[in-house]
């Protein structure tokens, strides 16, 4: 019997052991992507990291959405839409979030697509074969997604972070086609944080990191903590 209770506690201590080993234990989905605030970055391009210039994204409210997918059904479903700025520009566009159990998907413009999945493991990936993404001028380009999961450590304005990172890379859907080759079209990284969300993102585009600067929490009915 007293081996038996031994044996129980050195279980118990080698669980306890693991969990603060692997931080991914803890790491569920909802705490990483709060739903309803304004977040501040300062941006830069990589080019120039030592000139920044303040972006501000704001989760403010959930609507409705109805669109059509890939296969031609209407869908309706509830989303977050998230109003983009510059603070002191005139221009600004929307974009939209859908958040449900398994995971966190963005709006392409046609469809949306898994930007984070729960729960989170370390070496997690995922692949959608086909997503269709809006280019410059508003024309679909098909891609293939692969994404990947990681732990690591940011260091940014609003402090200093145990976060999840997710490389997403969209690759040319046609070449990988025809020749099962990877061209890659477009890469998006993103850092989520337990109780922040976004406090990192890198967009290969221009290129250009946003890292966190501030956040302010909003109550359901849209109004500021």
């Amino acid at each position: 019997m007293r081996i038996n209770v031994l044996r129980v506690f050195i279980l118990l201590f080698f669980l306890a052991g693991c969990e603060q080993w692997n931080p991914f234990a803890k790491l569920r989905g909802p705490e990483y992507f709060p739903l309803l605030g304004q977040w501040t970055y300062q941006m830069y391009e990589v080019r120039s990291p030592n000139f920044r210039w303040p972006f501000s994204r704001v989760q403010e409210q959930r609507e409705r959405m109805s669109y059509e997918n890939n296969s031609g059904r209407e869908i309706e479903i509830e989303v977050i839409r998230t109003l983009n700025f510059y603070p002191g520009a005139s221009g600004s566009w929307y974009t939209y979030f859908y958040v449900d159990a398994s995971g966190v998907y963005e709006y392409s413009g046609f469809e949306f697509y898994p930007t984070l999945l729960f729960p989170v493991e370390p070496g997690k990936g995922w692949v959608v074969e086909q997503v269709t993404l809006m280019d410059g001028y508003g024309f679909p380009v098909d891609t293939r997604l692969e994404a990947q999961t990681s732990l690591d450590s940011v260091d940014v304005p609003a402090g200093e972070f145990e976060a999840v990172k997710v490389e997403l890379n969209f690759y040319d859907y046609t070449y990988w086609l025809a020749y099962k080759q990877k061209r890659l079209y477009w890469k998006l990284v993103r850092w989520f944080a337990e109780g922040y969300g976004i406090v990192r993102e890198y967009d290969d585009y221009i290129p250009k990191y946003k890292d966190l600067e501030s956040v302010n929490f909003f109550e359901e009915t849209g109004g500021g903590k």
